[in-house]
């Protein structure tokens, strides 16, 4: 009786409008995901002698060693780079050795038919082109119900919350939605005027961001501006460095000037760097602060992801290795144990795409016995992590001390129902970081645990499809960064979502786009950039507005 009384309760309000467009717009991002142009990671086959074939995919490493993706035994160990583009085109680099098409050194420019000679040391070879299927070309119409769906939910949510932010704060919220959708639609105009589909990576991500004004409000609605700066910043910067790897072929002169800079800012850290919320991890310039160890992640990703041309030089992965402890000696110094954490994980995913399971498992046994001797030899530093791990499980048990978070965050979400208590009406924002620690539980307090499930949703599609433009992409770097990008969202995510609720152990690590704050946010955009880089790859060009 209860419940059908409360159901009743949230359609007479209309508690259920914004549940319901945030399923829909999941609905609507879910088919263009499925049905989204692109071009199959297998773009042909290589035709060798003695009748042999092998698929040919986006980036093709020939040689004689072992690891590469055609090998022949005539070639240099790593003799060169085949890539074939979303269009068909073929283009070859020489690493040891040299290219030759029917007995004449290839050039750029030359195109490749089915009936031409390649040649690679003493073997030749031909390649096929496979039958493109690019999935359903989607009219420009079309493509633009997803983006107006979005900005329809987020001009209703900005209607529902100006009756909950506080007067002297309004201009906030207006101005913070605005932003927001004109990064929206920049975005949008973008994509169209160079002629590619509308990325879901970036459309999920928009909503995302769309729902941490909520959480904003609730928590700091003072911040609500420099949240929808943070989200035009990182949506610009995002696209700004999409071109920079474009232009550099993946990120070969660009990842050193990235390593460069993330050293910068973490001497900064240990330099001048303040202690907020426990750990020494905050640069204050002014009124503004910042997080360097958010924006170190995207140093990460172009740290350890490589092109193919420089793939199997064991310099490049000493100096990856080099520069992820000297990473997580700095955040495990200065109290950020959660992020030292998130790094040492997305270290070793990124480890494991690059260079296989055997060198990524003796990785993580050493790791480990080193992690335990430093713990027996400076347990007394290290006492606040070991105090947090043992308090795991303990929620309730210590309901005013080391579970106040938790046991309020339980209580909240429980309050919650089915529809939330109303967009604004949640009292769980008063509780200390819950908007950076904990914005899951005003999501599920205000929108319900349908809007709590459709927000989950979206996290894990922009995931899968992160993953997925690294597979179609079919490209080394594509690869290694995408999957950097993957297990930076989703260890965060799930460290934050289990922390909350007394699951895991409790780190104080942001959730991805949902938490108040634009180090954060910044990053999260930033890091987009290597999806959507690696979508350019496998989306087909079509004319304007296909």
């Amino acid at each position: 009786m209860m419940g059908q009384l409360m159901t009743i309760s949230a359609f007479a309000d209309g508690r259920w409008v914004f549940p319901s467009l945030l399923l829909l717009c999941l609905l609507s991002l879910s088919l263009i995901a499925v049905f989204l142009p692109r071009v199959p990671p297998v773009r042909g086959w290589f035709l060798t002698g003695m009748g042999g074939k092998k698929r040919a995919y986006a980036e093709n490493r020939v040689g004689s060693h072992r690891d590469n993706d055609l090998r022949l035994k005539g070639a240099k160990p790593f003799h060169g780079i085949i890539r074939i583009h979303a269009d068909g085109e073929l283009e070859m680099e020489s690493l040891e050795g040299t290219f030759t098409v029917n007995g004449k050194k290839w050039k750029s420019g030359v195109s490749i038919g089915e009936k031409d000679h390649i040649k690679a040391g003493r073997d030749s070879f031909s390649f096929i082109p496979a039958a493109q299927k690019h999935g359903i070309q989607f009219p420009f119409l079309l493509q633009l119900i997803p983006a107006a769906l979005i900005s329809g939910t987020l001009l209703y949510l900005s209607d529902q919350l100006s009756d909950a932010v506080p007067a002297r704060d309004f201009w906030q919220l207006f101005a913070g939605f605005a932003l927001i959708q004109l990064s929206l639609w920049i975005s949008v105009v973008l994509r169209i005027r160079k002629k590619r589909p509308l990325s879901v990576c970036l459309l999920s991500a928009f909503l995302l961001s769309g729902l941490s004004f909520l959480v904003t409000a609730s928590y700091s609605s003072n911040s609500l501006f420099s949240q929808g700066l943070a989200v035009l910043l990182g949506a610009l910067g995002s696209h700004y460095l999409i071109i920079l790897l474009e232009k550099d072929e993946g990120g070969k002169k660009l990842r050193n000037t990235a390593l460069g800079l993330g050293v910068l800012l973490l001497l900064l850290n240990l330099l001048a760097a303040s202690p907020i919320l426990g750990a020494r991890n905050w640069l204050k310039f002014g009124s503004v602060s910042l997080q360097p160890s958010e924006l170190v992640k995207i140093t990460l990703i172009l740290g350890g992801a490589v092109p193919a041309s420089i793939h199997h030089h064991k310099k490049e992965l000493f100096f990856f290795f080099v520069y992820t402890v000297f990473c997580i000696a700095v955040f495990l110094f200065i109290h950020d144990i959660g992020m030292s954490f998130v790094f040492f994980l997305a270290f070793l995913i990124m480890l494991w795409t690059r260079c296989g399971a055997r060198v990524t498992t003796l990785t993580l046994l050493f790791s480990i016995s080193l992690g335990a001797l430093a713990l027996i030899l400076y347990r007394a530093p290290l006492q606040y992590a070991w105090d947090r791990i043992t308090s795991w499980g303990t929620a309730w048990a210590n309901p005013l001390s080391t579970g106040y978070q938790q046991t309020r965050a339980m209580m909240a979400s429980a309050s919650g129902g089915l529809y939330g208590c109303g967009i604004g009406n949640g009292w769980f924002g008063s509780v200390f970081a819950s908007g950076s620690d904990m914005p899951f539980a005003i999501l599920w307090e205000e929108i319900g645990l349908i809007g709590a499930f459709c927000t989950v949703l979206l996290l894990i599609l922009l995931i899968i499809e992160v993953i997925r433009s690294s597979i179609f992409a079919g490209s080394i770097f594509c690869a290694i960064s995408c999957s950097g990008v993957a297990a930076f969202l989703s260890i965060q995510a799930l460290l934050n979502l289990c922390g909350t609720f007394d699951l895991l152990p409790f780190t104080g690590v942001t959730l991805p786009l949902l938490s108040t704050g634009g180090s954060s946010m910044l990053a999260c955009w930033l890091m987009l950039a290597f999806p959507v880089y690696a979508e350019n790859m496998a989306a087909p060009k079509g004319e304007k507005g296909q």
